[in-house]
């Protein structure tokens, strides 16, 4: 990605060539097509064909772009402001390239420092000011390969130097343990561990700002920010994730760290507050250390979970002293350990399996295990050590498949580059395969999807899902299966799967769970059940930033969808009035409770008739229908787009004797003329005069 990269203190341009790329023209793909530029993905937008493919252009030089910002993403040109020389005082906001139409942009910071959440539009980024800090910084754009745009701006009032977002933790006591690798510092974990860079001093305390300054508070809801949250300091926390809040006191630059240097955070732009991922720690006493503006060391000791036992260590691999992992063994058992049987890297992992009985528990030693694929054995239970790594190397095809084989467990695992087919994954199971668990496992950068279920009372939890080429998850003919906790994030990466790919989906389930997930920045849809769902609970669930809609039920049957919060989704999709919050061709789904801000639509319903019958949800004519579906108790922020119900014909059913209705919302909209749709576009006292929202409130 880096057109601009730092030697020494000078930034040297690295041209970037011409290459040939596949294009994506109405579903098929066309070799031949030149473009200049290497940092393109089909999943970045819509990749249209150009007959004549681009190429620099001589006019095209860095004085006919401007760069400017604004805190609405809708800004572009019409009230953003020259970025160059500004002083921007807000806590994340948005660059744009204008004038004149680019179709690859290469976006950096300071030489070298990628801040931005890329939402698939070249010429627009979001700035995550919070791996900056006060000061002056520069934003470079290369645009087209070729043409660098350049602004100076000032973040905040003061001029600090911005502190390192990748510090070496040391600690100030000698009491814990160290553990060391060949290519990582020193970590030891300490209760009052200071964050320091590789190039600066050990950050202190200001005389204006110190701890006692601030309070580390936690919350399981994301917008419990001080009304809410409880102190984090001598906490129990019996979730699966949290958020943890740094409150009182505005701070513009936060570097977060857990027991001296285990990052566990999800960074969503906002630098008082971090999703921590529990997967990566474990019960017992943890100390989250938060750094503000480089000087201020604020921290808080919190018990995770009911027990105390050491929390395993994830970021260092600890070689043997011994020969025995070294050796490729050939043996078929694996030798007892503590816990159970071991497998150690060039061990093969099937032939262990073979020679041991049914519900056996293997554990996965620390190191790289290449190629390994194993059908296990009912009641099998597969656990990692921390660092241990399954990895196809891009040609094995599963890591774990099996049929009609129940209560099986895979934990603590990283599996990666497996080559599945497109509709399969990673792990992968077909019919009668029940009661499995998936926990707090990475599954990344596989072919196909991370997860495939199909089977009853699945638990899928705590697993960090991304990169995957098509989804994170995926699963049909379910019931009982249970979606928990998980972070699904960047799957369908490359856009290879347009239209049928994204965070997740699934069909053919009764009673699906899907709670308190983080699902973000996924090429097409969140959350998405599609095709012969019913029973479906959405709840608790954070989709942010999503291509497609956030959450999406579609073609289903009844569901409840509360408690979520949808935020900058379906600003790339195709579908007719992507959203937030999105139901199409289902009836009996309730909405409450959910918070649905600044996406490209706010909560719609969609009718397409269907002539094919389909009986597997009840009605009159034996089709899916859009009925009974209840909107209600919603905070709804609209600063463009609209909510309501469309259908692609005069279905006159859709709009009166399906008892489609919403009340009870709060909505902000923004300048949008009509709002809403209900058999066309309407405004807000049309939408009243067909007694919708009759006892909301508009802003």
């Amino acid at each position: 990605m880096a057109a601009l990269q730092r030697v020494g203190m000078a930034l040297v341009v690295v041209a970037l060539v011409a290459i040939t790329v596949p294009k994506i023209i109405a579903g098929t793909v066309e070799p031949s097509d030149t473009f200049v530029g290497a940092t393109w993905s089909t999943g970045q937008g819509q990749l249209t064909k150009n007959e004549n493919p681009l190429v620099p252009s001589a006019s095209a030089n860095a004085s006919s772009y401007t760069l400017t910002w604004s805190t609405d993403v809708s800004a572009y040109e019409s009230s953003s402001a020259r970025l160059d020389g500004a002083v921007v005082g807000e806590k994340a906001f948005y660059v744009f390239l204008s004038s004149g139409e680019a179709w690859s942009v290469t976006w950096n910071t300071d030489g070298g420092v990628r801040v931005y959440v890329d939402d698939g539009y070249p010429w627009r980024e979001r700035v995550r000011v919070s791996e900056l800090g006060k000061g002056e910084h520069v934003i470079t754009a290369t645009v087209d390969g070729s043409t660098v745009v350049s602004a100076t701006f000032t973040l905040g009032s003061t001029t600090v130097a911005a502190p390192s977002t990748t510090a070496v933790v040391s600690s100030t006591t000698t009491t814990s343990a160290v553990v060391t690798t060949s290519t990582t510092a020193v970590t030891t974990t300490s209760t009052s561990a200071v964050a320091s860079s590789t190039t600066s001093a050990v950050a202190t305390a200001s005389a204006s700002a110190n701890a006692s300054s601030y309070t580390l508070t936690w919350s399981t809801d994301v917008n419990a920010y001080e009304s809410s949250s409880a102190r984090l300091d001598g906490a129990v926390v019996g979730e699966k994730a949290f958020y943890v809040f740094l409150s009182s006191g505005e701070a513009w630059s936060v570097t977060w760290n857990t027991d001296g240097g285990v990052r566990v955070y999800v960074d969503d732009g906002y630098p008082w507050r971090e999703r921590v991922r529990v997967s990566e720690l474990g019960k017992g006493e943890h100390v989250i250390t938060a750094t503000v503006d480089g000087s201020t060391v604020v921290s808080a000791t919190f018990t995770l979970g009911s027990t105390t036992v050491a929390a395993p260590s994830t970021t260092a691999v600890v070689s043997s002293t011994t020969t025995t992992s070294a050796v490729v063994t050939t043996t078929a058992a694996g030798p007892v350990v503590s816990g159970g049987v071991a497998v150690f890297p060039g061990d093969s992992l099937q032939a262990v399996v073979d020679a041991y009985p049914a519900g056996t528990t293997f554990v996965i030693k620390a190191g790289v295990h290449r190629r390994q694929q194993v059908v296990p054995k009912g009641g099998d239970v597969f656990v990692g050590e921390s660092g241990a790594v399954l990895t196809g190397e891009g040609v094995t095809e599963y890591a774990f498949g099996a049929k009609s084989v129940s209560n099986v467990t895979i934990r603590g695992l990283v599996i990666e580059k497996y080559a599945a087919p497109v509709n399969q994954a990673a792990i992968r199971t077909f019919g009668g395969a029940n009661n499995w668990t998936i926990e707090d496992n990475e599954i990344r950068y596989n072919l196909g999807s991370g997860i495939r279920s199909g089977g009853s009372g699945w638990r899928i939890i705590g697993n960090y899902l991304h990169h995957n080429q098509v989804y994170g998850v995926t699963g049909t003919g379910m019931s009982g299966l249970v979606v928990e906790g998980n972070e699904i994030a960047f799957n369908n990466y490359q856009g290879t799967a347009p239209g049928s790919a994204g965070g997740s989906k699934w069909s053919y389930t009764h009673g699906l769970v899907v709670r308190d997930n983080y699902v973000h920045d996924n090429v097409g849809n969140g959350l998405w059940t599609d095709g012969h769902n019913d029973g479906v609970i959405y709840e608790g669930n954070l989709a942010v930033n999503n291509t497609a809609s956030g959450i999406q039920h579609e073609a289903s049957c009844s569901a409840v969808i509360r408690n979520n919060t949808a935020i900058g989704n379906a600003f790339h999709t195709g579908a007719w009035l992507g959203a937030g919050i999105r139901v199409a061709l289902s009836p009996d789904v309730e909405i409450y409770g959910n918070t649905v801000k600044n996406n490209a639509n706010g909560i719609t319903g969609v009718y397409a008739h269907r002539d094919n019958p389909d009986t597997w949800c009840p009605g009159p004519d034996g089709q899916h229908m859009l009925a009974n579906l209840w909107v209600h108790d919603n905070t709804i922020i609209m600063p463009t787009g609209q909510s309501g119900v469309v259908a692609n014909a005069s279905y006159d059913q859709v709009f009166g004797s399906w008892n489609n209705r919403f009340d009870h919302n709060t909505y902000t909209i923004g300048n949008t003329a009509k709002p809403f749709e209900w058999q066309g576009d309407r405004t807000i006292t049309e939408w009243l005069d067909y007694s919708q929202d009759t006892h909301s409130s508009f802003n």
